[in-house]
């Protein structure tokens, strides 16, 4: 296990900024080609989330039941049918999560609060209309700010209990969307999943846990410039 310090806190969000330099080129490129459209809208939304944790390595660690969580975002939006959306918000996750060896089995509740950063890239449909359908897509950045761990269970696997200290402090996830526009009201649907573990101390030889979230978005465009 290790300890959370504002070292580990940079070392890890630089290690995140090196694997994902390949995202943020492809960003600026689709930036770029996306400029020369000079509609800029501005707005907030937010969601509710279906949330649990996809794991790997059976059987040392697994999923178990998932929970409910939230998210509240300011975005711009720049473009008109090609668009540029990025966006800055808090949100939070949960789920039940099981760890065990040859004969023991600990379940813990896992509860992550994060500030976000990310973009979506995506394209308007029937854009002269008074309702408009998005599809879009784009990288997610999360910076824990708080992780809790509620043991279900009483702790009984020989290599001891979980801490969030077991846990990364970023994160770097994919999301991919469709919503619709009507008057200044948005509404979408959203699936994110996580692309790194977000695991620091494997549990055992194995172990790997990251993050699904199904979004449910209310939002409204408070302003636009033609």
């Amino acid at each position: 296990m290790r300890t959370c310090t504002k070292g580990t806190l940079v070392y890890d969000f630089m290690t995140t900024v090196k694997k994902c330099r390949l995202i943020v080129l492809t960003g600026f490129l689709l930036l770029m080609a996306i400029g020369a459209q000079a509609q800029i809208s501005f707005g907030g939304k937010a969601a509710i989330k279906w949330t649990n944790y996809r794991t790997s390595e059976l059987p040392t660690i697994s999923q178990d039941k998932g929970d409910i969580a939230y998210y509240i975002r300011g975005f711009a939006r720049f473009g008109k049918r090609w668009y540029f959306e990025p966006y800055l918000g808090v949100s939070s996750y949960g789920g039940e999560v099981s760890v065990q060896d040859d004969t023991n089995k600990d379940d813990f509740k896992l509860r992550l609060n994060s500030i976000d950063a990310g973009g979506y890239f995506g394209y308007r449909f029937f854009y002269d209309s008074p309702v408009m359908l998005r599809v879009y897509g784009g990288p997610l950045f999360n910076f824990y700010t708080k992780r809790d761990i509620d043991y279900v269970t009483p702790v009984r696997v020989t290599s001891g209990p979980v801490t969030d200290e077991d846990f990364r402090t970023t994160n770097i996830a994919m999301s991919v969307g469709a919503g619709l526009n009507f008057s200044i009201f948005t509404f979408d649907l959203e699936f994110e999943t996580g692309i790194t573990d977000i695991l620091e101390s494997p549990i055992g030889k194995d172990g790997a846990v990251r993050t699904n979230s199904f979004n449910f978005v209310l939002g409204v465009e408070l302003s636009q410039e033609d």
